[in-house]
């Protein structure tokens, strides 16, 4: 069945009044496909209203935010882009790419630069080189169903899902693939501190019955009931929650241990139509766009297809939608109590990524053999077993210091090399003390 945005599309290549190259914006992103039929046709029919002249946004679709970022620096060192906008992906990326030289400066027209705030609990929103378009949040999806079959309580906290209760009920995501993943991974360090992070980040490891390469994958492993549980950003667990009821499936914000990420657009640098994507960041950030992500599907002012559930950044769409609203609104919810430094994280990502990478994924048999192996001797593990098969090759000073080289390949992988035995020789050794 043809859709109604590919009608379009061949009836303006046909047409004889047909768009030329200056009239393609071309868009390179990690948002499902439901944010691009819905926004889309609505920008280019705007846009034609407002500047009288006809446009048509080129898709680009690499798979994940992790290979918009390799898409976009592999075109940087060959001298050209060829893309105008990078939209979504998490704040991370647009702070290196920033960092990298790669994004234009742009600043908001009035209203939008007061409407939308700089900040929210110490994160930002506003930058020169990029803005945030949604706002999304980290927390826990589970079936619940499945946890009434398995007589487990609900899990309210990062630290639930690391209870011996949850061995192989746990979907996750290689963070070296999934830059939302790695975000969550980081909010747990940071929320937590260094030593209870890893902890509960390698219990949660343990408790993973498969590390998926794509963020989606969890989600639907949990809906399918082949696991309870996942770690999930907000909007992938409130639109199987609007399908299929609140009945069978839950989600919950752990108090105090997770915060609102900007989900941001910004103009790539060279771009040949710096103005017309000035424009389209305008129009996605007005009150009626961002209406758009926050209204059921049918609703006079909200989307054709598909429920969005996104959280807008622009606090007015709340104001116009009132109760109307499938989500929540962040700019009255409680702060958390911690604040995630942005710098701080953006140095160590690249590290903690390959962390999580040897010692949870790709050890995972080894660690999931301990884990049983332990519980079978002590079901109710004490401190001392949980410090022991969450043990560390680097402590957190050290991953400082050895940041510094961390893009030089050879020390790199010398590095992982000897993290890895360190580790298996320790998860193949008797752990029970």
């Amino acid at each position: 069945m043809i859709s109604p945005r590919n009608l379009i599309c061949a009836w303006l290549c046909l047409s004889p009044f047909a768009l030329s190259a200056s009239d393609t914006l071309t868009i390179i992103s990690p948002h499902r496909k439901s944010i691009q039929d819905e926004l889309i046709p609505r920008f280019e029919k705007a846009y034609a209203a407002q500047y009288h002249t006809p446009i048509h946004v080129e898709w680009i679709d690499q798979g994940g935010a992790e290979n918009d970022l390799r898409f976009i620096r592999a075109r940087a060192e060959k001298g050209l882009i060829g893309v105008d906008l990078f939209w979504g992906g998490g704040e991370l990326s647009f702070q290196e790419l920033q960092q990298e030289g790669l994004l234009v400066p742009f600043t908001l027209p009035e209203p939008l630069r007061h409407q939308i705030p700089e900040t929210l609990n110490g994160m930002r929103i506003q930058n020169p080189g990029w803005v945030g378009s949604a706002l999304s949040a980290f927390g826990i999806f589970y079936n619940k169903q499945v946890l009434a079959l398995r007589k487990l309580p609900a899990p309210q906290v990062w630290q639930d899902l690391g209870q011996p209760a949850f061995y192989d009920q746990l979907s996750m995501t290689d963070p070296r693939r999934s830059s939302s993943f790695l975000m969550m991974d980081l909010i747990i360090l940071e929320a937590l501190g260094w030593q209870q992070g890893w902890e509960t980040l390698t219990l949660m490891a343990a408790n993973t019955k498969q590390f998926t390469q794509s963020s989606s994958d969890p989600i639907k492993a949990v809906v399918s009931g082949e696991v309870v549980s996942a770690i999930a950003v907000d909007f992938y667990a409130m639109a199987k929650i609007n399908l299929l009821g609140e009945k069978n499936l839950g989600f919950v914000l752990p108090v105090g241990q997770t915060l609102f990420n900007s989900d941001p657009v910004a103009i790539l640098k060279g771009t040949p139509h710096e103005v017309q994507a000035q424009r389209f960041i305008e129009y996605i950030l007005s009150p009626e766009a961002q209406a758009v992500l926050l209204l059921k599907k049918g609703d006079p002012q909200g989307p054709t297809f598909a429920a969005l559930e996104r959280m807008a950044v622009n606090p007015e769409a709340y104001k116009l939608v009132g109760s109307r609203a499938l989500v929540l609104n962040p700019f009255v919810t409680p702060a958390p109590t911690f604040t995630l430094d942005i710098a701080k994280n953006l140095r160590r990502k690249a590290i903690i990524a390959d962390l999580i990478g040897i010692l949870h994924v790709d050890m995972h048999t080894e660690l999931k053999k301990a884990w049983k192996q332990l519980l079978a001797a002590k079901p109710t593990p004490t401190k001392a077993d949980i410090a022991a098969l969450s043990v560390l090759p680097v402590t957190e000073a050290q991953v400082d210091v050895l940041v510094k080289d961390w893009d030089k390949p050879i020390f790199r992988n010398k590095i992982l090399n000897e993290w890895t035995e360190v580790v298996r020789k320790k998860l193949t050794a008797p752990l029970v003390l």
